[in-house]
């Protein structure tokens, strides 16, 4: 469909290319991401994501039109009940894909629905079950939930106890592929038990798939063919504390530095940042990164606020300070054109900014 076809009324039924009709053949074409740190679905049309000062609800946002929606498109909905998709959703979803003209989300937390895939349309009608999948979603802050072509991959853990004492014990987990026209679960890697997550997932290149493991002594990277399932190490000298990757470009957060792997031509290049970089945006017109102080505050609704040091890393090696403080700010975690979409740190809403603004360093 034309993209002039994309209005409004389509970015409240969320921007359904083809259109949902009954008799259709089932659409898998693109592919998103779950961030399981931001509670943010990533799309190349937009990004659905929770609000803290909305009220439990799960809204859209469109980079085209530059405006968010609660995911709902009954007519005169106050969007404060169950009988709200959005208010639903939010309530049940551990996590969720989009694919085609369809939402594909995994429930926890309601024993009517815990542990089960379900898909429904993108205005949140003809809701139905797909297959059950017994384990959460990965806890560790930067692993994503991949969906593409019909499937979802994704971390799943299992909290282990003690038959006797019922005294938890560790974390069992490993990465699973879902087929969402079956309702079968693969296992892509062997299951885990450690006092942590052993694994987590940064996303696909080409046609493998990218992800950590821990040893029990350090958490390595690895490359997976998903065709084939042979594996690679990527990096296994430095214990990676976070890992994100962006395009083609894998960033790898040890103590006190980042190391910026080129999937593509093989090229490793280390960068000092004295502390660990939580998050970071990087492409060719700007790489950037944020690192917590260990000094937190809490702010006026009550929440624990860490002061943020965020940094620019120009051509040459050299790191620019942009900002040193507890102010709420927006960080990018995407471009579109030439404009960044980012997430204000606090309400996690997002929001457009210019390069030369988010540039704009301390007086």
């Amino acid at each position: 469909m034309k993209k002039s076809c994309i209005s409004l009324m389509l970015c409240i039924a969320l921007i359904c290319f083809g259109g949902c009709g009954k008799g259709k053949s089932e659409d898998w074409t693109g592919s998103s991401v779950w961030n399981s740190g931001f509670s943010m679905c990533m799309m190349d049309e937009g990004v659905l994501y929770n609000s803290r000062g909305e009220d439990g609800k799960l809204f859209f946002y469109d980079y085209e039109t530059g405006t968010s929606m609660p995911l709902c498109a009954r007519a005169n909905c106050e969007h404060t009940s169950n009988d709200c998709m959005a208010v639903s959703l939010f309530s049940r979803v551990d996590f969720i894909g989009r694919l085609g003209d369809r939402w594909y989300y995994h429930t926890t937390g309601d024993s009517q629905y815990e542990g089960t895939f379900y898909q429904c349309d993108l205005n949140g009608e003809n809701e139905k079950p797909i297959g059950d999948f017994p384990y959460t979603s990965g806890t560790t802050g930067d692993t994503v939930s991949v969906f593409y072509e019909h499937y979802c991959v994704t971390v799943g853990e299992d909290l282990s106890f003690d038959e006797k004492t019922e005294e938890w014990e560790g974390v069992a987990s490993g990465i699973y592929r879902f087929d969402l026209k079956n309702g079968k679960t693969e296992a892509l890697t062997e299951e885990k038990e450690y006092a942590r997550p052993a694994y987590a997932v940064y996303g696909l290149w080409e046609n493998s798939l990218i992800y950590s493991e821990w040893n029990g002594e350090k958490r390595m990277i690895k490359r997976m063919d998903l065709d084939t399932k042979k594996q690679e190490v990527l990096l296994e000298d430095n214990d990676v504390l976070t890992g994100k990757l962006q395009g083609q470009t894998l960033l790898c957060s040890v103590e006190d530095g980042l190391i910026v792997l080129d999937l593509e031509t093989g090229k490793k290049e280390e960068v000092e940042t004295n502390g660990v970089a939580v998050d970071c945006f990087w492409d060719d017109q700007l790489k950037t990164f944020i690192i917590y102080g260990e000094e937190p505050e809490t702010d006026e609704n009550g929440y624990t606020i860490y002061p943020a040091r965020i940094y620019q890393y120009l051509d040459g090696g050299d790191v620019h300070l942009l900002k040193s403080d507890y102010e709420d700010f927006v960080f990018p975690f995407a471009r579109v054109e030439d404009t960044l979409i980012g997430r204000t740190v606090r309400s996690g809403k997002p929001e457009p900014i210019t390069q030369e603004d988010f540039l704009k360093v301390l007086p």
